[in-house]
């Protein structure tokens, strides 16, 4: 990983799949706690696949396999109810940024207007398993040139503020795809 610009925070850019959906003005603590715990389920995954860092002791399988059960009754109960308008309703194969604090992406659709409020749906890879949901601000970064000439604007979501077990999932997930996309460049992908 390389050291965020201002504060020395770790940050990566990793190859992933994702969307956004315009958020609700559901209950923020079930938003919450279903960001911490596909966060957890999504670090036990990415585990489970080789990419543990040395030295660290891995979440509880039990209660990672509870995550993905809960998350899997909450997706069911979503298919069921109408869909929230607005959003991206299939998955962009992208890189994207994952600094300490947001994450950035080149978007091919008309994006939401600055300061909409989103859940932002992450995978490790296409078809993966496990989806880590985050709560974020959407800005454009870069909107003049792909409204005028019809190509991608670049996204900023920023993260709201998360409780400490969910913020040291997140930064377990950064940098665990850090070390993901690192092995890729150095020519081993089986250690991934």
């Amino acid at each position: 990983m390389h050291d965020g610009p201002d504060n020395g925070s770790l940050s990566a850019t990793a190859a992933v799949a994702l969307r956004w959906r315009i958020a609700d003005a559901g209950d923020q603590t079930l938003v919450q706690a279903e960001c911490a715990a596909s966060l957890r389920a999504l670090v036990a995954c990415l585990e489970a696949a080789g990419t543990r860092p040395e030295g660290y002791q891995p979440p509880d399988r039990v209660e990672a396999k509870l995550d993905l059960l809960l998350i899997g009754l909450d997706r069911l109960s979503q298919a069921v109810s109408p869909a929230v308008p607005g959003g991206r309703g299939t998955y962009l194969e992208c890189d994207a940024y994952f600094g300490p604090e947001s994450i950035e992406w080149e978007e091919p659709l008309p994006p939401p207007t600055d300061g909409t409020r989103v859940i932002l749906e992450v995978r490790a890879a296409p078809g993966h398993p496990v989806i880590a949901c985050l709560p974020a601000t959407v800005t454009r970064l870069q909107a003049a040139a792909a409204d005028t000439l019809g190509g991608n604007t670049r996204l900023r979501a920023m993260l709201d503020p998360m409780p400490a077990d969910t913020r040291d999932a997140y930064e377990r997930c950064v940098f665990v795809l850090h070390r993901r996309a690192l092995r890729r460049r150095i020519g081993n992908p089986s250690a991934v």
